[in-house]
């Protein structure tokens, strides 16, 4: 099994490198690294994550690790890292609708790498 970080999850990693540093660069680079090795698992772990419940697919999965969800994608010989958000943003329901909602965050990072028309059908009435 083979790990491909998605643009996207290596830019939020770098952002939450960044946050972690503003108070202490070694506490930044630690769980940097903790979040990589716990995703260098996932090849020879892929189902180590659990499914992601506000998106509904099977292979769409997550690992915790602290206060950080990294969301991934699996195949049968690739986990695409989709991912890496603060356990915080969660969705917010505001008169039927779904402010900013993590699934419209995968919606968004999973179009640019080949999300399929169920995801873009299930995820489409929470816009």
């Amino acid at each position: 099994m083979r790990i491909e970080w998605t643009d996207p999850a290596a830019v939020d990693l770098e952002g939450i490198k960044e946050y972690i540093a503003r108070d202490s660069l070694a506490y930044a680079e630690l769980t940097v690294f903790q979040i990589v090795a716990l995703v260098e698992r996932l090849e020879e772990y892929p189902r180590l994550g659990r499914s992601v419940p506000e998106y509904r697919q099977p292979n769409i999965r997550q690992v915790l690790y602290g206060h950080y969800r990294v969301i991934y994608r699996m195949s049968d010989e690739l986990i695409e890292v989709l991912a890496v958000i603060h356990a915080a943003r969660k969705n917010v329901l505001r008169r039927g609708t779904i402010t900013r909602s993590l699934v419209g965050i995968i919606r968004e990072k999973a179009a640019t790498y080949g999300a399929d028309e169920k995801a873009k059908r299930l995820t489409k009435k929470h816009k």
